[in-house]
């Protein structure tokens, strides 16, 4: 088989792959619409469970899913599809879930991205967030900043995933990094709702007492940590004030 023809080939695969990930997301936004906009609630997220559990054997990957969805369109409570999680699968396999259903979603960004280019990074990312990342174009540096940015609840993270395919970062060493730094907080959201599940509150309330903690910390400090960063690995194209986005930004 040709180059060119293999080249075509693999175009194919990708399309149809995007094709069927977005076919399933519209599918699920459309069932579960309502359900997501209450989902900060606490009747909201009930709801949510028992929507999922009354599906059987394919609440796991309806779930998987939604998290994927979750990264795509970021209008979904990444945190209550974890505390989710946890009452319905446990703290172990809901973890799971959630870092498939995140990487799915990673995956889908960066297939869209390579095939539409720069203006489709526009549609989701500000031109003045995109020019604080020009610490990306380093990728030893970006994916050491990238995993303290991932570890630290409080810092956002969904505006980073769009530009990061129009860089030298590789997409499996930014999974595997994103994936190792997002361990804690999601362990914790899903330790979270196996607790409350399991009727352990004192548990549940150190949980949400050490997410709220850290998710604070990483609020205040951000700019700190990402000082200590820059001076650790230099970049003479950014300045560490534009190393991280803004939240709200």
């Amino acid at each position: 088989m040709s180059k060119s023809r293999k080249n075509k080939t693999q175009i194919l695969i990708n399309l149809i792959a995007i094709a069927l990930l977005l076919g399933i997301a519209i599918f699920v936004t459309v069932r579960y619409s309502n359900t997501f906009a209450s989902l900060s609630t606490d009747e909201g997220l009930r709801r949510f469970v028992e929507e999922i559990q009354s599906t059987g054997i394919f609440g796991a990957l309806i779930l998987c899913l939604i998290q994927t969805l979750q990264v795509v369109v970021a209008f979904i409570p990444g945190e209550f599809v974890e505390l989710a999680a946890g009452v319905m699968f446990g703290p172990l396999l809901g973890l799971i879930l959630c870092l498939v259903g995140l990487n799915l979603g990673t995956a889908l960004i960066f297939l869209l991205v390579r095939r539409l280019g720069r203006a489709f990074v526009d549609e989701n990312v500000s031109e003045r967030d995109f020019k604080r990342l020009t610490f990306l174009n380093a990728p030893r540096r970006a994916l050491i900043i990238l995993f303290f940015i991932f570890l630290i609840p409080g810092i956002p993270k969904d505006v980073l995933i769009y530009p990061i395919p129009l860089t030298k970062v590789k997409l499996s060493h930014f999974l595997i990094v994103s994936s190792i730094a997002r361990i804690p907080t999601i362990i914790t959201s899903t330790l979270t709702g196996s607790a409350v599940i399991e009727e352990n509150y004192i548990l549940a309330v150190i949980m949400t007492v050490i997410s709220v903690t850290l998710a604070a910390l990483g609020l205040i400090f951000n700019k700190r940590i990402c000082s200590l960063i820059d001076k650790r690995f230099p970049n003479t194209n950014s300045s560490p004030s534009d190393t991280l986005p803004e939240e709200g930004n």
